[in-house]
């Protein structure tokens, strides 16, 4: 199916002159956001001015999508010399969704409208650097309907073509998208952000299963691998309303959960849908512990930790196995009616800047014990709760709470982590349809 899809799409994409490339690391600017620089993208939709500071000042690199008007976000990144996702909707598209396209006698505008109001869009705003992105709109356009398809095509390209910067292309998906649909769109895209919004997905079906972020990474990993390999996952998480009281103090456990295991199944960036205060069902205690949780890991990746290029640039190490000791031995998924099994911990192994580095994080809503080998039988630093631990013969086990998330680094100096290496990031090695569209992604 995807092989299919796959066909069809590309020719499609060759009569739009889709062949195009990002701009490198070497071309870009000091703080310009992976992929075309070498600064993990962590951003947050829809904050408030204070939140945006608050959430730079805290790990974040970037503010924005914003919905609507994009002078004013534009204009704070300006102000603050800080990135901005920047949004394209052409005006003659106002007030119309992606469902719209399905309505009896629906006419979109004709491609030269759309075109020469994207070009207009692009133009105006190209030679400003603190675009870090442009995210098209409607959001969750289906590649598999021929006309939603030609539109992102086309917006996508027009974009390209009056981009001097050659900066990355992309649009939000559903949380339901699989490998297939998700691949065919990817042609014309940088970068994969399809939803991963545990809490919401089937009526909050995977609250206590939250394994189900595994699978929605899986599906970006196989868009990449067949659609478009040159394009990079991201790691798109939800914070937008309140759960019942007794799981407010799961909070932050689900925020760090769902944020490290996108990153050890792949993820180089991370955008949370959103930081929008005052939403219905969301109280301000709920907002302060998500926006907390979410920053802890933004804290982690570009602060003092510098994980980033750990997960941007390490290189996958082989060696190591795992075998689990106690609690559940697999995890049974079952989704859009296919049932799928996955061990309890999700981890990753690899080496940058001349240390080892292994990443664990436990799904199961139980303590886990994992026993790991092959690695190096040096000292471990426990890189969240401090100290070093000896691993003789390159051997130790480790229990794991419920959704717990740990990180070793082996043999470096506490520097080792904070230096930067722009070098090719490696492969992304991974694995669809069905639509639910999500109204009311307005803020």
């Amino acid at each position: 199916m995807i092989r299919l899809l796959k066909s069809r799409c590309l020719i499609v994409g060759l009569a739009f002159g889709l062949n195009f490339s990002l701009g490198s690391p070497a071309s870009a600017a000091a703080g310009d956001l992976y992929p075309r620089g070498d600064a993990f993208c962590f951003s947050l939709y829809s904050t408030c001015n204070a939140d945006s500071l608050q959430a730079l000042s805290n790990g974040a690199t970037a503010i924005g999508p914003f919905y609507g008007n994009q002078a004013v976000p534009l204009a704070n990144a300006d102000r603050w010399n800080t990135k901005v996702i920047y949004k394209v909707k052409p005006p003659s598209m106002a007030g119309f969704k992606t469902s719209d396209f399905d309505k009896p006698g629906f006419v979109r505008p004709s491609d030269a409208v759309i075109s020469n109001e994207v070009a207009t869009i692009v133009k105006a705003v190209n030679s400003d650097h603190h675009i870090a992105m442009w995210d098209i709109e409607p959001e969750e356009l289906r590649s598999w309907k021929p006309e939603q398809l030609h539109y992102l095509k086309l917006v996508a390209s027009v974009i390209r073509a009056n981009d001097p910067l050659r900066r990355p292309v992309y649009m939000y998906e559903c949380n339901n998208r699989g490998a297939g649909s998700l691949a065919v769109a990817l042609t014309c895209e940088d970068i994969s952000a399809k939803g991963t919004y545990v809490n919401i997905v089937d009526d909050g079906a995977f609250i206590t299963n939250r394994i189900w972020a595994r699978w929605s990474m899986e599906q970006e990993l196989g868009a990449v691998a067949h659609g478009n390999p040159s394009a990079v996952p991201w790691i798109i998480l939800w914070m937008a309303g309140d759960p019942t009281p007794a799981e407010f103090d799961l909070i932050p456990a689900w925020c760090r959960h769902d944020a490290y295991l996108g990153l050890i199944m792949g993820g180089k960036g991370i955008f949370v849908w959103s930081a929008a205060r005052q939403r219905p069902g969301f109280s301000e205690r709920g907002f302060q512990a998500y926006f907390d949780g979410y920053l802890s890991v933004a804290r982690d990746l570009n602060g003092p930790l510098h994980l980033a290029p750990v997960f941007l640039y390490g290189t996958k190490l082989t060696n190591a196995t795992m075998n689990i000791v106690s609690g559940p031995a697999q995890l049974k998924l079952v989704y859009q009616k296919t049932t799928n099994s996955y061990p309890p911990v999700t981890w990753l192994n690899v080496t940058h800047a001349g240390a080892d580095y292994l990443l664990m994080v436990n799904s199961a809503e139980c303590p886990v014990t994992a026993a790991f080998s092959g690695l190096p039988a040096l000292g471990r630093e426990d890189l969240f709760s401090g100290g070093i631990s000896p691993t003789p013969d390159g051997m130790f086990s480790i229990t794991l709470p419920a959704l717990a998330v740990k990180a070793f680094r082996f043999g470096a100096n506490p520097s080792a982590a904070g230096q930067r290496q722009s070098a090719s990031p490696a492969s992304h090695a991974g694995f669809g349809r069905l639509d639910n569209h999500e109204t009311g992604r307005i803020f």
